[in-house]
């Protein structure tokens, strides 16, 4: 089977290029992907991921091309420290997100505020 074309801009990655930032195995990383697929997608959607990769004797050899979400989820079960860095910084933006929208609040409540129609004193 081979690749589908991309969508113009989108990111994918394929478990050979994830086995070799997280240094295991890329038989591993292939079993685990195929398990995260299914756990994610269920098992008829797992392959719509499907792709081939050319490996150093030349031959074809089955992979997947997995998008950003799915490499992150992926990668990140292989590090704890990967894992709490994307959380923590999730929750800073997530303080950020809040503090922002709080400063904006009170502007938009005085501004926002109508008078009631009828009797005007």
């Amino acid at each position: 089977m081979r690749s589908r074309p991309r969508a113009r801009g989108s990111t994918a990655a394929s478990p050979v290029e994830a086995a070799s930032l997280t240094k295991k195995r890329h038989d591993h990383v292939m079993r685990d992907t195929r398990k995260m697929l299914v756990e994610l997608h269920g098992p008829d959607d797992a392959p719509k991921f499907g792709a081939v990769y050319r490996d150093a004797k030349g031959e074809d050899r089955p992979c997947y091309r997995l998008p950003k979400r799915e490499v992150m989820i992926l990668v990140t079960g292989y590090s704890i420290s990967l894992r709490a860095a994307v959380i923590d910084r999730l929750a800073e933006l997530e303080a950020e997100r809040a503090a922002a929208l709080q400063a904006v609040a009170p502007a938009r409540g005085s501004a926002g505020r109508r008078r009631p129609r009828g009797n005007h004193q």
